[in-house]
């Protein structure tokens, strides 16, 4: 999910890190779903993508999905 809001929003991993003041690697690892997030973290990206945490999250529940940064 992650990387199709990125991705949709025409935003780099680079710049994504940039905004959310997260390494790089870190984000690719998170979107290869290697690395969990904290809620400090999930704030941080949703913040660098202006989406709302709350939505965010309420797809994870309504969708029932694993993880919010996986495919």
């Amino acid at each position: 999910m992650l990387r199709q809001i990125r991705e949709q929003k025409k935003m780099s991993q680079d710049r994504l890190s940039e905004l959310a003041g997260l390494d790089r690697t870190f984000i690719s690892l998170i979107e290869c779903g290697k690395r969990k997030p904290s809620l400090e973290t999930i704030n941080k990206i949703t913040h660098a993508l202006d989406v709302k945490t709350w939505e965010v999250l309420k797809y994870i529940e309504e969708t029932n999905c694993e993880s919010i940064f996986n495919k």
